[in-house]
């Protein structure tokens, strides 16, 4: 990738397999949780710009579900949409994605394999995307269900192209 942001945090998404117990070895369980604190300890003493930090966290802690992503749930997809602000910034996502498949194609024997999971969840967030929240905050009655309902029907969007992906 040109993106610097991308190459950062592909260098980085893993940095918390060197802190796997000697017992787990070679698995690396756990490592996106051991990671934040040497990704964070690292960008403070390199002065690492903010967009940069978080795009290299976000990739150590959802890199995992992003390579399980066809096997997701709906609600799941949407939790993840969620908690990495893919529905307000969207770019973003896509070069979470991009580091994934760096991180899948940088494997051995792996450089040339296709990355499915890209086009799946551009496709399921567009769809998430696609639900008309202002429509739905003017159409519920009671005001303090807004966040549940637009929820609601995002999770139901993704769910019926999750099954049309499938058929």
């Amino acid at each position: 990738s040109p993106e610097v942001d991308v190459r950062f945090a592909t260098l980085c998404h893993d940095l918390g397999k060197a802190l796997t117990p000697a017992d787990l070895l070679p698995r690396h369980i756990g490592h996106d949780k051991r990671g934040h604190e040497p990704i964070q300890d690292l960008c403070e003493r390199l002065r690492v710009p903010v967009d940069c930090r978080e795009l290299a966290l976000m990739a150590c802690r959802e890199h995992i579900l992003i390579h399980r992503s066809r096997e997701l749930r709906p609600d799941t997809l949407v939790d993840l949409f969620l908690r990495c602000d893919a529905l307000r910034r969207p770019e973003r996502f896509a070069w979470l994605v991009e580091v994934c498949r760096a991180d899948a194609q940088g494997r051995e024997g792996y450089a040339n394999a296709g990355y499915p999971q890209a086009t799946y969840l551009r496709d399921m967030l567009a769809t998430a995307a696609s639900i008309d929240a202002g429509a739905i905050a003017r159409a519920c009655l009671d005001k303090s269900r807004i966040a549940d309902a637009v929820l609601a029907a995002r999770v139901a969007a993704v769910r019926q192209m999750h099954l049309s992906a499938k058929g």
